[in-house]
């Protein structure tokens, strides 16, 4: 058995799929989801008590671009943090968990609707990371790019984008020489199955998947007008180069099938 925690992610829903074999837990309430107060992790102990858990995901997070400092901080950092030592110490065997980072953590320059997302996830990060060396449990964070692949996209930086372009505005954005990547959610899926079978390889570290990209930022706007063949304007802030970002934790390289291009160009 496997626990979702914030099971009414899109990527949680997506790899659950119609399993069985998997605990959804969120604070929303929907069919097959255990529905929990976060402010009472009782439900946590019983469930860890009944069940023999292989692996736990971490769901849990947002990016608000901005909007709200205290929201992200909560969500991305107090929360996890306050189930994480809750599930640690209610545990009678060592448990495995799964964390989702981003690669915005390794960005030099980041765009102010990003800054707090970016700052919590990196504070979670570490923390983690301090947390292993003192209790018993095995963890791997793995940064995400920006995934996609749902039919239903939620709204987000890319589909923004592109249904500006097809509009014809005039889009202005903060950084010329960003980069930015891509993943499939079928191949970030596949990626997840890796680390499953190979957690002696992964566990305690800090991993990324191979992804499409990285491109820069003014790239992947070119590809995309190339794309639909649109003309748009497109000002940039701030267009000093500096170089790709290309992580450097550890890689999990699994061979893609995703096609951006396509994707968007069929469902955006």
């Amino acid at each position: 058995m496997e626990i979702h925690i914030g099971a009414n992610s899109k990527i949680s829903q997506f790899i659950a799929g119609k399993s069985n074999k998997i605990i959804k837990i969120s604070s929303k309430k929907k069919k097959n989801f255990i529905k929990v107060n976060y402010k009472k992790l009782f439900i946590f102990k019983k469930i860890l008590n009944e069940n023999k858990i292989k692996f736990i995901y971490f769901f849990i997070g947002e990016n608000f671009k901005g909007k709200s400092e205290k929201k992200s901080l909560y969500l991305n950092y107090v929360l996890p943090l306050k189930i994480l030592n809750y599930l640690l110490n209610s545990s009678k065997s060592r448990i495995k968990v799964i964390f989702f980072g981003t690669f915005l953590e390794n960005e030099i320059k980041t765009s102010d609707n990003n800054l707090d997302y970016k700052k919590n996830k990196i504070a979670l990060r570490q923390k983690i990371v301090n947390l292993n060396k003192k209790k018993n449990f095995e963890f791997i964070w793995l940064k995400l790019p920006i995934i996609y692949g749902y039919k239903k996209m939620k709204p987000s930086f890319v589909n923004f984008i592109i249904k500006n372009l097809k509009s014809n505005k005039i889009i202005k954005i903060d950084y010329k020489f960003n980069t930015i990547s891509l993943l499939h959610i079928n191949d970030l899926n596949r990626v997840l199955k890796k680390i499953k079978l190979n957690w002696k390889s992964y566990r305690n570290k800090i991993v990324s998947p191979n992804t499409e990209g990285p491109f820069y930022l003014f790239e992947f706007l070119e590809a995309i007008k190339k794309k639909y063949k649109i003309k748009n304007t497109i000002f940039f802030k701030n267009e000093k180069k500096r170089k790709k970002l290309i992580l450097k934790n550890k890689i999990i390289k699994i061979r893609l099938k995703g096609n951006y291009l396509n994707f968007f160009k069929k469902y955006v």
